[in-house]
């Protein structure tokens, strides 16, 4: 089973959807992200805190659903911290 979740700014509103197979919590979520790249939701935790960032469950899935369920928020929430907004299905 995978985690489907959202990080939301409580300061600027910006919105972050992501999954994970292995981390569960709120707390081992945002260290998973703070450890590495440049990415936009890694520069704005490392701007505005982890304290400044809601953690919500959007939706808990079978492994081989991720790809189609985290397009399907992402398209609805339009999250203004992920690296590549614009997500194609494999394979097309």
């Amino acid at each position: 089973m995978a985690l489907i979740y959202c990080l939301t700014s409580r300061i600027d509103g910006r919105k972050y959807v992501g999954s994970s197979k292995t981390y569960t919590t709120r707390s081992e979520i945002i260290n998973s992200l703070r450890g590495g790249d440049r990415s936009p939701i890694v520069r704005a935790l490392r701007i505005q805190g982890s304290s400044a960032f809601d953690f919500q469950e959007l939706e808990w899935c079978a492994d081989d659903e991720v790809p189609d369920k985290k397009l399907s928020w992402i398209t609805i929430l339009q999250p203004e911290l992920n690296v590549q907004r614009r997500w194609r299905k494999y394979g097309s």
